[in-house]
């Protein structure tokens, strides 16, 4: 292990601890099915499709900032592009294990390739997910070849299938006519940018806290001022449907919004969404750009805050039943309108991550992701 310092191996044996929890979690899932798994007939997504969406948003805003290097040809991002096309690789990656263990029957996830549908979003998704990862890969191979002309035009196409996947996640849930409160055509914008500021605090923090090269001081500015402006665009954005669906919504939308705002699990809109996924992050840019501790700090709150706005985007609207009185009209535990992730789900949840950041790690040393011309 290269510089094995006390610190890094304490890193290692806690993302080692991690991993072999979501093993222990995933053994579960497979020998159990979803008898473990909390969600069910009324709430047919949980954890892992809140993450899922997060990681899926996470991993096109890390390939946009990586586009500004690779094809815009932006000179402070250039040394950024492999960091973020690797990251945007094990993000998306990470994304979809958990949305496979998600699967009813896990075997079947082949049948998107050889049965494609050519009005299915989530068949053309896969499509997409699969051509990203190809294209991608093979352009960080030409990258590290010295091809740079052969790496931009492949990175223009991935670009557009970057863009193309965090788009459709919103549009997956905005044709939903059941489902007023996504209903909307926004709904595909509202997701893009979410990834673009997750993945602006998250090269943040590597700027702060693991960059060692030249011209980190003046990335980081850039880096900094890019995510504030996308954090008030997003929270205008917020700020803006929450208004609108309040006044002028259906039934329906305004029971899931008072269920997040006001519900038995508030704490999750007004503690993690608001406080610390906008306002810290929002004074820490604002006041203490110089200070990279804080800034770096700031940018782990925007991220542990933007799992809570996802996860508020997602649940409260499936609790409130499509049909009025089904739960009192037969009881069964799967026709619940109260969602708690199972401990399974916490397992393989954290143990997807932990390996993700182990793969990132790993590659961080293997191909030296923090040097201008890497390894």
């Amino acid at each position: 292990m290269a510089n094995a310092t006390p610190m890094r191996i304490v890193y290692w044996v806690v993302l080692a601890v991690l991993i072999v929890a979501g093993l222990v979690g995933l053994v579960q899932r497979l020998t159990m099915g979803h008898e473990v798994i909390n969600h069910g007939s009324l709430i047919p997504w949980g954890l892992w499709i809140v993450l899922y969406t997060y990681l899926g948003g996470l991993a096109a805003g890390l390939y946009v900032f990586s586009a500004l290097g690779s094809v815009f040809e932006i000179e402070v991002f250039k040394p950024l592009r492999r960091v973020t096309a690797v990251g945007s690789l094990i993000a998306l990656a990470a994304g979809l294990l958990l949305v496979w263990f998600d699967l009813g029957h896990m075997e079947r996830f082949p049948e998107l390739f050889f049965r494609p549908s050519s009005t299915s979003l989530m068949g053309r998704m896969s499509w997409v997910y699969a051509g990203f990862f190809v294209i991608v890969v093979v352009q960080l191979v030409l990258d590290y070849g010295g091809n740079a002309t052969a790496a931009k035009w492949l990175g223009a196409v991935a670009l557009v299938l970057a863009v193309a996947f965090a788009g459709t996640e919103g549009a997956l849930m905005g044709v939903l006519g059941s489902r007023p409160a996504w209903n909307t055509g926004l709904f595909p914008i509202r997701f893009l940018v979410a990834g673009l500021v997750t993945a602006g605090a998250a090269l943040t923090f590597i700027l702060a806290f693991l960059w060692k090269a030249e011209g980190r001081d003046e990335m980081l500015r850039w880096v900094t001022g890019i995510t504030l402006g996308l954090l008030i665009f997003e929270a205008l954005m917020e700020f803006a449907a929450i208004e609108t669906m309040l006044y002028g919504g259906a039934p329906a939308v305004k029971d899931a919004l008072n269920l997040a705002m006001y519900g038995p699990d508030s704490w999750l809109f007004w503690g993690l969404q608001v406080l610390v996924g906008m306002v810290i992050p929002l004074v820490a840019l604002v006041f203490f750009r110089g200070n990279r501790v804080i800034v770096g700090l700031g940018s782990v709150a925007l991220m542990i805050g933007f799992v809570a706005a996802r996860s508020n985007l997602l649940i409260p609207v499936l609790s409130v039943p499509e049909l009025e009185g089904i739960t009192e009209a037969y009881y069964s535990p799967r026709l619940s309108t109260v969602y708690v992730p199972s401990l399974t789900e916490w397992l393989v949840a954290v143990g997807v991550i932990a390996l993700g950041l182990a793969v990132y790690s790993f590659l961080w040393d293997r191909l030296a992701l923090n040097q201008p011309e890497g390894a």
